[in-house]
């Protein structure tokens, strides 16, 4: 029998980007052939940049005041035992050393409180840095483009599709026969 049929690849990948954004720069085109980790697509990334730098500078700025804040504690905690050997010589009041003993207490609620929004701020940058290494797309498996699907300048969600690719080994053959041939 001679039958018409075609040939294609067994898997197809859909290649999409992980975040959404403005595509800046698509580096292949249909029929070109791409290894696993080549950079294919660019994303704008001119946002998370700043919102990177603006996180960094919050650290530097909370990791100040946490600073001064176990300068703080430190020098209320050595008050508050001073106020203790007066108050067991009783040259100064209960009332007294309970003041210096709240203002410690108070110190330390303060630090803990810093020292928590520098664990914020030290995850959100984390994230940040991996939202920057997301606007890089890079080909998940070696194989050829067979569509391409957007266009710089595009912008994207998540979902988005930009190209397909598919390995060229192995393939199938598809092909339509009557079923009187079939047998």
């Amino acid at each position: 029998l001679d039958l018409v049929g075609s040939i294609k690849a067994e898997t197809e990948i859909a290649v999409q980007p992980r975040i959404s954004g403005r595509l800046v720069s698509l580096m292949v085109e249909e029929g070109q052939e791409v290894k696993e980790g080549d950079l294919i697509g660019v994303i704008d990334d001119e946002e998370i940049l700043l919102q990177l730098q603006q996180i960094e500078a919050n650290i530097i700025g909370i990791k100040a005041n946490l600073q001064q804040a176990e300068i703080n504690a430190s020098r209320l905690k050595a008050q508050k035992e001073r106020y203790r050997e007066l108050l067991e010589k009783r040259y100064i009041s209960q009332w007294e050393y309970d003041q210096a003993e709240n203002s410690y207490i108070a110190a330390e609620a303060t630090l803990d409180n810093i020292r928590s929004q520098l664990s914020v701020a030290e995850k959100n940058h984390q994230l940040q840095k991996i939202r920057l290494e997301q606007t890089r797309i890079y080909a998940p498996a070696s194989g050829y483009v067979l569509q391409k699907l957007v266009t710089p300048g595009v912008n994207l969600t998540s979902g988005t599709t930009i190209v397909t690719l598919a390995p060229l080994t192995p393939v199938k053959l598809t092909f339509n026969i009557d079923q009187k041939d079939a047998a």
